[in-house]
């Protein structure tokens, strides 16, 4: 056989072994942008000895939005993208490759498992693999993973060390095997593996229903963090209609640029929505309090805003809030805990801008981690009728007002004339105004020329 047969010959094997996931990742990123590398670099079957034609996993380069990006995508088609040495190998290397050149990481995973013939060998080709990726993400790698199809174990740890995670629904993700969850759970595998319930648990950030969605949501991300976007939007629009009422849908609708916004893991801490926007062309992270949810925030909804303030910390991305909540859960989970002081360190870190809108009660160490100039918000304003105290007005009643209870009687009018009195005398937006907590006080339809201005004042956009 000649050379140039041989060629052909084992070019044409890569092909027909890489085809599908191929064809999946030209959905993901720009057209005809694909350029494999270590195309021949394989292991082999440990039943047969056969060499793998395309191994475990497709790697390459690419562009989004003209950007490069290197992609790491496992091929189930190959021995069912089952990992070994060879796809450790690979992976590493196309680390290196990214981290050299400081462009982001596009992951792909789609396995059925170790390859368990190669014995420790696969260990270690492991170790190997999630050192790289951590290593990369302290050098400040964007690292955005995929979860196609199955991703069991050690994987699950790889994805779990990226900056953003989506999943397609139909996928399965857990440490153990999805027989093993069945046979240990007594339930379906899907209630614990399933994309839904990986979302419910916090361990993804986006569902997509397919692949279509996964492109477009991915897009949408790229589009946030590299600074591609452009919107004519008017920084000075106001919303007349939020004047009269208002929820964090139209709250976010009357802030953001076009009302275009994208929702970080929607299935989990609901009373606490995280968002990714821009206002005024200037890429921000949005934490509501949704009170329709909760009037608390609980240790799900600490623990994702935790997780989203590291992202905006990575990203350099300013944060603004939009605080309504009495409090956290009233409860010693250490969870929670753990949450809250993560929080305060992250908010206290002073590279990023922090805007901070009371839109409604802003409670005790809601009001501190949320919204506190002295752990390090920049700017504050607070919406006419806003309360900001150590203690939610209907529980303060039982506290402060005590004697006028025991004289007047425990009646719920009586109750709610000294709430009010409370939020009136102790909680009014202008006290924490005049005592310099607060910027100003405005006109909740005034809410986006506001906070625009803000981050335009501190430097966001440099």
């Amino acid at each position: 056989m000649s050379q140039i047969n041989r060629l052909e010959n084992e070019q044409a094997k890569v092909a027909a072994a890489t085809k599908d996931i191929r064809a999946y990742v030209d959905g993901l990123v720009d057209a005809a942008s694909f350029v494999e590398m270590n195309a021949f670099c394989r292991g082999k079957s440990a039943l047969d000895g056969e060499a793998i034609a395309g191994e475990g996993v497709l790697c390459g380069t690419a562009t989004l939005f003209g950007y490069p990006v290197v992609v790491v995508a496992q091929n189930v088609d190959a021995l069912y993208g089952s990992f070994g040495k060879a796809t450790a190998d690979k992976i590493c290397r196309a680390f290196d490759l990214a981290e050299k050149r400081g462009i982001a990481v596009l992951s792909v995973l789609d396995s059925k498992g170790a390859r368990v013939g190669e014995g420790v060998e696969m260990l270690e080709g492991y170790g190997a693999v999630l050192k790289r990726a951590s290593t990369y993400y302290e050098a400040n790698g964007l690292h955005i993973a995929v979860i196609k199809g199955q991703v069991t174990g050690l994987m699950a740890t790889y994805a779990a060390i990226a900056d953003f995670r989506l999943m397609e629904k139909g996928g399965a993700m857990s440490i153990l095997a999805p027989q093993v969850v069945a046979a240990k759970t007594g339930k379906p595998h899907e209630a614990v593996t399933s994309a839904e319930a990986n979302a419910a648990a916090g361990n993804v950030d986006f569902v997509c229903e397919n692949a279509e969605e996964t492109a477009a949501v991915l897009h949408d991300l790229w589009d946030w963090f590299v600074g591609v976007y452009h919107s004519d939007d008017d920084p000075n629009r106001e919303a007349p209609d939020i004047a009269s009422g208002f929820t964090v849908d139209s709250l976010m609708d009357a802030l953001v640029d076009d009302g275009d916004y994208l929702e970080f893991r929607k299935e989990t801490g609901k009373a606490a929505k995280c968002y990714l926007a821009h206002i005024n062309g200037i890429a921000v992270g949005v934490v509501a309090c949704d009170r329709q949810e909760s009037p608390v925030l609980d240790a799900k909804a600490a623990k994702k805003v935790l997780d989203f303030q590291v992202v905006l910390s990575r990203a350099g991305a300013s944060l603004v809030t939009l605080v309504d909540a009495d409090g956290f859960e009233n409860n010693e989970n250490g969870t929670l805990l753990d949450s809250m002081a993560g929080i305060a360190t992250y908010m206290a870190d002073d590279d990023i801008c922090r805007v901070a809108v009371v839109v409604g009660n802003a409670i005790g160490s809601v009001y501190t981690l949320l919204a506190s100039k002295g752990l390090g918000f920049d700017y504050s304003v607070a919406f006419e009728g806003a309360v900001i105290a150590p203690m939610a007005p209907d529980a303060a009643v039982h506290l402060v007002y005590a004697d006028v209870l025991k004289e007047k009687g425990n009646g719920e009018d009586v109750k709610k004339a000294l709430a009010d009195l409370y939020a009136k005398e102790q909680g009014d937006a202008f006290a924490a105004a005049e005592k310099g907590y607060v910027d100003e006080v405005i006109d909740p339809q005034t809410l986006r020329p506001y906070v625009a201005n803000a981050l335009m004042m501190l430097g966001a956009d440099e």
